[in-house]
């Protein structure tokens, strides 16, 4: 079993990881999906590839921005730690960078209006041989959908 201290520095890990692993996947939105949705006019209407674009381009580079201050609130020296007053300190850090950006986590409610109105075009256009096409070029082996 682990102890109080290594559950602690377990938590902060996954919390950090969590977040590499979100913007990466972030990354990859933009990269394999939405930028080339940006290319080619004949999948969906440009105004609404756009508007998902500046949004999730936004929430991309603020989650970027988010996870450097993460990583920076937390010393090399954790492996070190094993009493639970040592990780106070980072906690305490930990906490105000939440605290910090919980204002600009509002550019999620934009992000979740854009993807109900994405939703609703995906099902309108679900017979459009080249959107079909286009998506599976960039999900051959079914991962996202």
């Amino acid at each position: 079993t682990l102890s109080n201290a290594q559950r602690i520095r377990k938590v902060i890990f996954e919390l950090v990881e969590t977040e590499r692993t979100y913007v990466q996947d972030m990354q990859r939105l933009l990269e394999r999906y939405i930028e080339p949705l940006r290319d080619d006019s004949k999948l969906l209407p440009a105004d609404t590839i756009e508007s998902l674009y500046i949004s999730v381009k936004s929430i991309y580079q603020l989650q970027q921005k988010f996870l450097e201050r993460l990583e920076s609130d937390i010393p090399t020296e954790i492996l070190a730690y094993n009493a639970v007053h040592e990780f106070c300190d980072i906690l305490i850090s930990i906490a105000d960078t939440f605290l910090s950006y919980s204002q600009y986590f509002k550019l999620y409610s934009s992000f979740c209006a854009m993807h109900l109105r994405i939703n609703r075009l995906l099902d309108i256009h679900q017979n459009n041989q080249h959107l079909k096409e286009f998506l599976a070029a960039r999900n051959p082996r079914h991962q996202h959908s």
